[in-house]
């Protein structure tokens, strides 16, 4: 919940890293755009995912896994915004790599389609990001997991699941 702290430290990441170390800077970017998107400034989140893709040029389709995880909030924010056909676009990146990675391997990005997902009302796909064995392959994110969760059932309406949930959590 530190989101301004986040976005300092991954700025001054940023500003301090060398060009010759551009995963760092990558890295970096991932986090300030994730920590502008948490405080609702979505047009820094779209500059810091711009100038991620600039960054990468051709890999840009193919971003590395520490850096992919704003293109999956990517797909929820245009989501949000109403903008379906840039939604799908990110969804689309998503899935492939998703699929060179291979689609049973919990994802950091995992969360952000959840949401994004549940949002267009793909239940059934938001719950097969977010009820998979996620928790034993993934611990340090269950915090987010678990806010995410609680958004898909609000989405779902699913409120006969809540106290199981409340008591999971």
């Amino acid at each position: 919940g530190h989101y301004r702290e986040a976005m300092q430290y991954a700025d001054e990441g940023v500003q301090r890293t060398p060009p010759d170390a551009p995963g760092m800077i990558l890295h970096c970017l991932a986090w300030r755009a994730l920590a502008r998107f948490r405080l609702g400034d979505w047009e820094g989140f779209f500059v810091d995912l711009a100038r991620s893709q600039e960054f990468m040029g051709e890999r840009a389709s193919e971003p590395p896994y520490f850096a992919a995880r704003p293109f999956a909030a990517a797909a929820l924010a245009h989501e949000v915004q109403g903008n379906r056909a840039a939604a799908d676009r990110f969804f689309d990146l998503i899935q492939r790599i998703d699929e060179r990675q291979g689609a049973a391997k919990a994802t950091d990005r995992d969360p952000w389609i959840a949401w994004a997902s549940a949002r267009r009302g793909q239940i059934d796909q938001a719950r097969a990001r977010l009820w998979q064995p996620l928790l034993e392959t993934w611990k340090e994110a269950l915090p987010v997991i678990m806010e995410a969760r609680c958004d898909v059932l609000g989405d779902a309406e699913a409120w006969e699941q809540i106290s199981a949930f409340l008591e999971e959590a």
